[in-house]
């Protein structure tokens, strides 16, 4: 048997062997790079959760007229909002950072507005399908406080 033919049959061996080994490494890294992109997603989930979660607390807190009752506004609920927004400026993109931002330092009749930009940006962040919210939706912070008046009438 000639050099060229045994060359030839190396040669034709060897490329499926390579190629298998190229296929299982491109999957695995694929695999490993979804897999750290979705603990990701789900650390900031479990982070924007925590700040929709304290918002609430604090939305209990207003007076018919949305004006913060400060009788209830406790110190806790302001540190945990804090803690919970700091932790956020390491996850967060800006572009939420900054409605936050706008969130914390409006007044009352800014605040449904801004919230709802607020929930827009954080669906994009985590890449919910139809991110943004239509024209007319209203966010609102539900706090399982039922009115009873408004369900004798």
């Amino acid at each position: 048997m000639e050099y060229g033919a045994i060359f030839i049959a190396m040669v034709g061996a060897t490329i499926p062997v390579v190629g298998s080994v190229a296929v299982v490494t491109i999957s695995y890294y694929l695999t490993k790079k979804n897999e750290r992109e979705a603990a990701w997603r789900k650390e900031k989930l479990l982070q924007y959760r925590a700040l929709l979660t304290e918002l609430s607390r604090v939305a209990v807190s207003l007076d018919a007229s949305g004006k913060p009752r400060t009788d209830q506004i406790t110190d806790k609920s302001s540190f945990q909002i804090a803690e919970v927004m700091n932790s956020m400026m390491l996850i967060a993109p800006e572009s939420f950072l900054k409605r936050a931002h706008q969130l914390f330092s409006a007044g009352q009749k800014d605040f449904s507005k801004i919230l709802k930009e607020m929930v827009s940006e954080i669906r994009k962040d985590l890449d919910t399908p139809n991110a943004e919210l239509s024209h007319g939706y209203e966010c609102i912070l539900y706090s399982g406080v039922i009115d009873t008046e408004s369900i004798r009438s």
